[in-house]
């Protein structure tokens, strides 16, 4: 069947659609990026500014502490509080001078410092003294303003120099000027003069990463430059009524300007040229260009490859449909939609019918399983474990056995008689299934006898006697229409769906009791008289504590030899000549099978006092003790064989998660077992299945690289063993209940 010309259409539009969105989505991205680029440069250049203006005035504040310290040095404080009448020599002047010399050692802009002292016409510096005549000779400078050193107050003054000139070598410098001594607005005696050099403040500026065009400059309180971070002597004012972060034109071309005041009237400027800060997106318009036209093309090509690939998948299942005949007919004209719907309709109707046949088989299942457990089969709870499960038993209840037996058809059976049997035993099974009393399981045994599961909760004395009389009115119907009699035998009771076999055979010892003895139509286990000329100890007992030895199932081997011990030195109570028999017969069948084999110097001392012990207690403990300890030994080799296999399997899987491929088959293969046994071997070893397990592996890898930020979620997701970052996507979320991007916006 051809798929329909509509099919192709519909994906065609589509994936056109899906291909060509992102396109549109890039131009607005673009857009938008510019303009990203534009607000994040603003905030780059504000907290710039802040953080120049911030260090420069810390830097300002060292010279505030310069100057408190001269204030207060004690021989700048005894020349102004003095006349200069009252000084007993000029020394007094170079020791004052002296003693502020290393004031400037701590700041790198400072390039000279004057105290002038008013009452005595001198200058004093750290190394020498000078009259105000000869200082003003000796510095010359410009400035906007007219500075008055003396007679007018000063407090903290930064005043803006030009041509500052010492002995004929110019200099741009800043002068920071401070009235002696401070806070005496009234009494003026000096000024301290400190002179800072404008290119120290330029170095000071930390840099732009655009371009060589950029630049940041402070203007003083006069709009006037006082220091650039390119050493411009001269600089375009813009004007404090541009806006902070808006566009402006100089020398025809458009920067951007951010600016800002300090407490101290100074204004912080960063501008930078537009075209500098779109370049970056030049290269990335004319690629735009470009690919647009290259990617209209492969969208056309793409979308005509993707609809015919999933179109492909459309014929290939009509086809299966077609060959499995899942279909009576395929009209032409029908949706091919429509034709896979009413497969799958006609699938899950198939699933439903085969679903039905597996419930109808489970009472066939539950009769096996019991079945099983009556003849032995299961040896540890483990054995039957995935059958309780599946089946929903409770394993809690109290568990009886019954033996129901027909008297009459041991040595003539003719096919009347066993039609009779039959019919008596179908009575008898009916009276039991319309009782209060229906059995879990009928186990045939021959002709004339067969046995009955019963579980109560529990099995009391009240529910005995309710018992008791039922099975007397089946036994007294059964005699009153066909003349014959039948028997019970009951078994002790256990909670353990392991012992259910002892309690068959304990049931078959007291139905051979009333054979013999055909007193009464009931009799118990416990009740019947023990042979205490025998030992119980059968070669089918034997056989199956070899077995569960050589199985590691200790706990099974102490129940099965607690029976032993229980049937023989408590039910029976042996007589001395019967028990040392008994311990012997044991002895010698561990000497037999242990002597050879034991390499553990535990053992083999035990071995050696076994062989030289003749106290039947002492024996029996002996082997108790020995059988205990060869299954603990075999069950600790197998618990390290299953732990070495657990860990070379968490080994293999932590090397080859991150293969997309990598799946239980591999595993099954590298480690020789069938994927059957690694199903099972993860289910009872790890709390996950195995692609669970996996499934968590990957995801706590990913979760490791986001935490490292290094990587996108989209290379995390192929180094992590997923195909595409989709699936690794709904992994994630599955997993950790967040998206990926969510969690990785947490831990930034």
């Amino acid at each position: 069947m051809n798929i329909k010309l509509s099919v192709f259409k519909k994906f065609f539009f589509s994936y056109t659609l899906i291909l060509i969105l992102p396109f549109f989505i890039g131009i607005l991205i673009y857009q938008n990026s510019v303009n990203l680029i534009v607000r994040e440069s603003i905030s780059k250049y504000t907290e710039l500014l802040n953080k120049n203006m911030t260090l420069i005035e810390s830097r300002l504040d060292e010279i505030h502490s310069i100057g408190e310290q001269i204030n207060l040095n004690k021989n700048i404080t005894t020349l102004i509080n003095t006349n200069k009448s009252t000084l007993k020599t000029i020394y007094e002047y170079y020791d004052a001078g002296s003693s502020i010399s290393e004031y400037a050692l701590t700041n790198n802009l400072i390039i000279d410092y004057f105290v002038i002292l008013d009452t005595h016409n001198r200058v004093v510096t750290p190394n020498y003294v000078v009259t105000n005549e000869s200082f003003g000779n000796l510095y010359k400078y410009t400035s906007e303003t007219n500075i008055n050193f003396t007679g007018q107050y000063h407090y903290r003054e930064f005043i803006n120099i030009y041509d500052y000139k010492k002995n004929g070598v110019k200099r741009d410098v800043i002068f920071y000027v401070q009235s002696l001594p401070i806070g005496s607005l009234n009494k003026i005696r000096g000024t301290l003069l400190i002179v800072l050099d404008k290119n120290k403040f330029s170095n000071l500026f930390l840099p732009i990463s655009f371009s060589n065009e950029e630049n940041i400059y402070v203007l003083d309180q006069n709009n006037k430059l006082l220091f650039s971070s390119n050493y411009s002597s001269e600089i375009a004012d813009p004007g404090k009524n541009i806006k902070s972060g808006s566009y402006y034109f100089e020398d025809e071309k458009e920067y951007l300007l951010c600016h800002m005041e300090s407490g101290m009237g100074w204004t912080y400027y960063a501008k930078i040229p537009k075209t500098a800060l779109l370049s970056s997106f030049d290269s990335l318009k004319f690629l735009l260009i470009y690919s647009s036209i290259i990617f209209v093309i492969l969208t056309f090509i793409i979308s005509i490859y993707f609809s015919n690939k999933n179109t492909k998948p459309l014929k290939e299942i009509i086809s299966k449909i077609q060959t499995l005949k899942l279909l009576k007919q395929y009209p032409k004209r029908e949706n091919e939609y429509n034709l896979i719907d009413n497969a799958l309709v006609n699938l899950s109707n198939a699933n439903i019918a085969l679903r039905t046949t597996v419930e109808n088989q489970t009472p066939i299942i539950v009769s096996n399983f019991y079945k099983q457990l009556v003849e032995g089969f299961f040896k540890t709870e483990k054995e039957y474990s995935s059958y309780t499960s599946f089946l929903n038993i409770d394993s809690s209840p109290d568990y009886v056995m019954e033996i129901i037996y027909i008297e009459g058809l041991e040595s003539m059976v003719s096919e009347d008689l066993l039609k009779e049997a039959n019919v008596i035993k179908a009575i008898i099974k009916d009276n039991f299934q319309q009782s209060n009393f229906k059995p879990l399981y009928y186990y045939d045994m021959n002709e004339n006898s067969f046995a009955v599961i019963f579980s109560f909760s529990p099995y009391s004395q009240a529910v005995k006697t309710q018992l008791e009389a039922f099975q007397k009115n089946v036994k007294d119907k059964v005699l009153d229409e066909y003349n014959t009699l039948i028997y019970f035998s009951q078994s002790n009771k256990t909670n353990n769906l392991l012992e259910i076999h002892s309690l068959f055979n304990q049931a078959k010892q007291a139905i051979e009791q009333i054979k013999f003895n055909q007193t009464g139509y009931m009799i118990y286990y416990r009740d019947i008289p023990k042979d205490k000329d025998n030992f119980y100890y059968p070669i089918e007992l034997e056989f199956e504590l070899i077995g569960l030895i050589k199985s590691g199932e200790t706990e099974a081997l102490k129940s099965k030899l607690k029976e032993i011990f229980c049937e023989n030195f408590k039910s029976r109570s042996l007589s001395t000549e019967k028990t040392f028999q008994l311990v012997n017969l044991m002895k010698g069948s561990v000497l037999r099978e242990f002597r050879q084999k034991l390499k553990n110097d535990n053992l083999k001392n035990l071995i050696a006092n076994l062989e030289n012990t003749s106290s039947t207690d002492e024996i029996f403990n002996l082997i108790v003790r020995i059988k205990t300890a060869y299954s603990n030994m075999i069950s600790s080799i197998k618990e390290k064989k299953k732990t070495d296999l657990r860990n070379d399997i968490i080994l293999f899987i932590e090397k080859n998660y991150r293969d997309p491929n990598f799946s239980i088959i591999e595993a099954a293969n590298h480690f020789n077992r069938s994927e059957a046994f690694m199903y099972q071997f993860f289910k009872d070893n790890f709390s996950h299945s195995f692609y669970s397990y996996l499934e968590n592996l990957r995801i706590k890898a990913a979760c490791g690289l986001i935490v490292q930020g290094k990587l996108t979620i989209k290379e995390i997701s192929s180094k992590t063993g997923y195909s595409n970052d989709t699936t690794f996507r709904r992994a994630f979320k599955r997993i950790m209940h967040v998206t990926p991007t969510t969690y990785k916006n947490a831990v930034e």
